[in-house]
């Protein structure tokens, strides 16, 4: 009995019972449950969505999607875009399907097709966030294109984040400049970065990391300021040699 009243409850089983939801709700709300909505369990989230598009003649909303999100954390990024494909075929105007679709071309350095998809994330999107800006920064640094790394870092920047997560685009903003060799708006700005990342708590980066092991979102927070920390010490050395 026990088994079975937590089983229905991973799923809201009492919208079933009260039959205010379908099988596939009952299996998607269990998929969202195990994917972060209040215990992170992959194998059981991947399971539960699969069996939402099952009982759904494979037309759920967010199912391919989600089922995307959780290959691509797990690294199997052919498997994550042939779901985020099937997500876009049967939606076509999910848009948030792009940025996920951008990031896995990261990933696998395609950084053209990459760069393809986070502008489509851009113009699609109803209204501006850093996030889209941030990683289509992110893949113009990884093509050594400092310039427009700089720039879209810097329009993200001018639609006015929110505190602290204006730190991500602050930090590629800097980043981008130091390659350019402009050290000391690089130091404004990462000491801006900084200043924002310490700011910030576990439960606020896994927000933007929110398919990731809620036990890691420490760990990737002290990383992201010990390197934050590491390139003021670079650009403060480049300072002091002129």
């Amino acid at each position: 009995m026990a088994y079975a009243g937590f089983f229905l409850y991973t799923g809201k089983g009492w919208l079933l019972l009260e039959r205010k939801e379908t099988i596939s709700d009952f299996y998607y709300n269990r998929g969202s449950y195990y994917f972060g909505g209040g215990a992170y369990n992959l194998p059981a989230a991947q399971h539960a969505f699969e069996e939402a598009l099952a009982h759904s003649e494979g037309r759920y909303p967010f199912a391919y999607y989600q089922l995307g999100r959780i290959y691509f954390v797990q690294g199997d990024f052919s498997s994550a875009l042939i779901e985020e494909d099937a997500e876009l075929s049967n939606y076509p105007d999910h848009y948030r399907v792009h940025y996920v679709e951008g990031l896995i071309y990261g990933y696998r350095k395609q950084y053209i097709q990459a760069e393809e998809q986070f502008k489509l994330f851009i113009a699609q999107e109803p209204y501006p966030t850093w996030a889209g800006r941030n990683d289509l920064a992110w893949i113009y640094f990884s093509e050594g294109d400092y310039t427009d790394a700089a720039a879209i870092a810097k329009n993200g920047l001018d639609a006015n984040p929110a505190v602290p997560d204006i730190g991500w685009l602050q930090n590629s903003y800097g980043i981008a400049e130091m390659n350019l060799g402009n050290y000391k708006l690089a130091e404004e700005y990462l000491l801006l970065a900084q200043k924002n990342f310490a700011l910030l708590t576990p439960a606020d980066w896994g927000v933007a990391y929110s398919g990731n092991n809620p036990d890691q979102y420490k760990n990737g927070l002290d990383q992201a300021r010990a390197a934050i920390a590491q390139n003021l010490a670079l650009v403060h050395s480049k300072l002091h040699d002129e």
